[in-house]
């Protein structure tokens, strides 16, 4: 059982900058898919593995609050947690930040979990073993908003 917040680290490119060395505002959604990608490793499962399975996780909405820029040289470091997971909609939120421990931008990612014709399905039905470890990985989340919340 995972019982920490799975965090990503990014040493952006020079591909991923403009002339001022600053990371390019699009790079953040590329970046939260690497988190997610990480996320699901950290969990126990590959995006392959539920490929294969057929089931699918389009983006329905995606947010970015962009507080400060990120420049090449500086690493990013990317907390993703799960806000909301019903068995037919995730949320996730990612909060970058760098070296320094400064907020750089929050994001929110939505997503419907669907089969291979885009219908939509319950993870709760289709795959309890993977909803069951979402679900705990949420409340693993939730747990930690508390104890922030206390401090």
């Amino acid at each position: 059982m995972v019982q920490k917040i799975h965090s990503e680290i990014i040493e952006p490119r020079v591909a991923e900058t403009d002339m001022m060395g600053i990371v390019y505002h699009a790079n953040y959604l590329i970046w939260c898919e690497v988190a997610r990608t990480g996320l699901s490793s950290h969990l126990g499962y590959s995006y392959s593995d539920l490929s294969q399975a057929k089931v699918l996780w389009p983006v329905r909405r995606v947010s970015v609050d962009y507080r400060r820029p990120a420049s090449y040289g500086e690493r990013v470091y990317i907390k993703t947690k799960i806000t909301r997971f019903s068995g037919v909609r995730l949320i996730y939120s990612y909060e970058f930040t760098n070296d320094k421990g400064i907020l750089l931008a929050r994001a929110t990612t939505e997503h419907g979990i669907t089969d291979e014709n885009l219908r939509v399905v319950n993870l709760f039905k289709k795959d309890p073993k993977l909803a069951s470890c979402l679900d705990a990985y949420l409340k693993v989340c939730q747990e930690s908003e508390n104890t922030c919340k206390k401090q």
